[in-house]
């Protein structure tokens, strides 16, 4: 490595073919691989001389990944999912006009699941009415509800989501599925202030 370049090409392939780099898992879903480092000595030194000179791109902190949300959604893991949704909504920029905060939130949340991959429809409509976000898995139907706090109580407001899931019968084209339905309530804090509750 004495010549050693940060754009030279091949170099994330040398590692993995001279053991510094081992497969840990495959996603045959994804086509995703997880790569992991074999040992602590090799740890140690790939993170302190070689992680930044082979990543172009910053370290996501966040976790905020289409990789994690996919996972979450894949594995009807809800309290990964709401720790997520709160992450991503609390990145979210102030907005001036308030009545623009139920659009903008549907609108975020519908771009982060249409990345995992799954089928996602937006404003659903059925006979009864229209679901703000319906996400499909291999395995469940997510039935999302969106409703902004203004000034009401949390607990009613996502009750009043779940409610409205019930009574507009969003769910009942989804019965044939085989596959499981989870009804979410999002409530959203006034004045942008994030994801203020959720309830299944």
């Amino acid at each position: 490595f004495n010549n050693f370049q940060s754009n030279e090409s091949g170099f994330l392939s040398l590692v993995y073919q001279s053991g510094y780099l081992t497969i840990k898992s495959y996603d045959k879903e994804s086509k995703m691989y997880t790569l992991g480092l074999p040992n602590f000595e090799v740890t140690d030194g790939f993170y302190s001389n070689l992680a930044m000179k082979l990543t172009s791109l910053p370290p996501n902190s966040l976790g905020i990944t289409a990789e994690n949300f996919r996972k979450a959604l894949r594995d009807k893991d809800l309290a990964k999912l709401e720790k997520l949704l709160n992450t991503a909504v609390a990145n979210l920029p102030y907005l001036n006009k308030k009545t623009l905060y139920e659009d903008m939130y549907r609108n975020v949340l519908h771009m982060i699941f249409t990345l995992t991959g799954f089928n996602v429809i937006g404003e659903y409509a059925c006979n009864c009415g229209r679901a703000d976000i319906v996400v499909q898995t291999p395995k469940f139907v997510y039935i999302f509800e969106l409703k902004m706090q203004n000034g009401a109580d949390l607990d009613a407001k996502a009750q009043e989501a779940l409610e409205q899931i019930d009574l507009q019968n969003y769910a009942g084209r989804f019965d044939a599925t085989g596959k499981e339905i989870i009804k979410i309530a999002l409530v959203f804090g006034d004045n942008l202030k994030g994801l203020g509750k959720m309830a299944y």
